[in-house]
């Protein structure tokens, strides 16, 4: 705690000195523990720090375990409690639709700084590693053919998740994940802009989000044209139209990455 320098802070914890102490006072109701007879209790901030490194590093817990002096079923409960009062406590104050204001500071974002005009958010899917589960494996393989787990999230113009539907097989297809989200819901029932839409090239009209390709078409969602395969060559698609899909993948890994 005193010997760490800003950059080890990032470095092992993926986060700043001030933005760790911070995590460990919010999540303190529900991770604090009362020592006993036998024991003493881990203090919330060794606890906060257990799980972050593991998260941070995706290292063995039995290495955890020799770093931090404690058993490796502590560490495995410190990630386990870390990522329940995180939830329970965190996940209705970051994970929650956007106000309108907000809307429009993404939307200008996006215009400014990825070069698509009228759109709030990108959507895509993530897949994280995992080992290979005692039941129903083959769910879990996804297209490239290892082992994950799938996560859908809606990235802002800031690069900030604000919504996310996690945990699904990795073989599971992102266009069903995605058609029977809250998120799908809400945009399809207009909730993603203010009760009057504002005015788009002279038009009343909704927000848009940037979608993946498996993702269906609609008025409120973009996504690439459809390229026919020819022999060797796409078919059926104007210049505008290659250029525009050329374009879109890019903004959305571009937001990607920036989480």
């Amino acid at each position: 705690m005193t010997e760490f320098q800003p950059s080890d802070w990032l470095d092992k914890f993926r986060m700043s000195r001030e933005t760790f102490f911070y995590l460990c006072d919010k999540l303190r109701p529900r991770l604090a523990r009362q020592d006993t007879s036998f024991r003493l209790a881990l203090p919330v901030e060794k606890r906060v720090a257990v799980a972050l490194w593991r998260l941070a590093s995706n290292i063995e817990y039995r290495t955890i375990s020799t770093l931090f002096g404690v058993g490796k079923s502590t560490v495995c409960r410190c990630v386990r409690d870390m990522c329940h009062a995180i939830v329970a406590l965190l996940s209705s104050i970051y994970l929650r639709p956007p106000s309108e204001q907000e809307l429009e500071d993404s939307a200008r974002l996006f215009l400014s700084n990825w070069g698509f005009p009228h759109c709030v958010a990108a959507v895509a899917t993530l897949h994280t590693a995992i080992i290979t589960p005692s039941n129903n494996a083959s769910d879990y393989a996804n297209p490239a053919g290892w082992l994950s787990v799938l996560s859908q999230v809606a990235v802002s113009g800031r690069g900030k998740f604000w919504d996310v539907c996690a945990s699904f097989p990795g073989g599971t297809d992102p266009a069903d994940i995605f058609q029977n989200s809250s998120l799908c819901a809400t945009a399809a029932e207009g909730g993603l802009s203010p009760a009057l839409p504002p005015v788009f090239m002279g038009n009343s009209l909704r927000y848009v989000l940037l979608g993946e390709a498996c993702y269906p078409l609609q008025s409120w969602l973009m996504k690439a044209y459809p390229e026919e395969k020819g022999r060797g060559s796409c078919t059926a698609l104007t210049q505008p139209q290659r250029l525009f899909n050329g374009q879109l993948p890019e903004r959305c890994v571009c937001l990607r990455r920036l989480c």
